[in-house]
């Protein structure tokens, strides 16, 4: 479609950029459980970063990790929208539509996050580098 390249991925907590972040994620990889997941049904927004994606259900378990991430993090909670990201872009609403058609608009897909991972985001996505991936170890 035109779009940049980028793994599929479900964002936890973004705007970690400082030098110390990866440090700071490995007590965070030992206190999270492996993660359930299920996905829902397509979005699509506005927005570059969320142009196409699907969503997750915001799980009791999921929301928790969410907050413990920002409380280790040091960042204050906002809206937390659970969601694989599928396209970055500005895709006009036929564009989108035609992805949607191509992928499907509902989805019953569970599968456990295993693992989290922390990226320098810094420049356009297939910039984007993986500083940490760490196994989710906690109870």
């Amino acid at each position: 479609m035109g779009t940049p390249p980028f793994e599929p991925h479900l964002t936890l907590l973004g705007g970690i950029e400082d030098a110390s972040a990866a440090a700071r994620v490995a007590p965070l990889a030992a206190r999270l459980p492996p993660l359930p997941i299920r996905l829902t049904e397509i979005g699509t927004t506005a927005e570059y970063f969320r142009c196409v994606f699907i969503h997750a259900e915001r799980t009791p378990l999921l929301q928790r990790a969410y907050q413990q991430a920002c409380d280790i993090l040091g960042q204050a909670p906002g809206e937390f929208t659970p969601h694989l990201s599928l396209i970055y872009g500005d895709l006009s609403a036929a564009d989108k539509a035609r992805a949607i058609a191509d992928i499907g608009a509902r989805f019953d897909t569970a599968f456990t996050v295993e693992r989290l991972a922390l990226y320098s985001t810094a420049g356009p996505p297939p910039a984007w580098r993986r500083v940490a991936e760490l196994e989710l170890t906690g109870n």
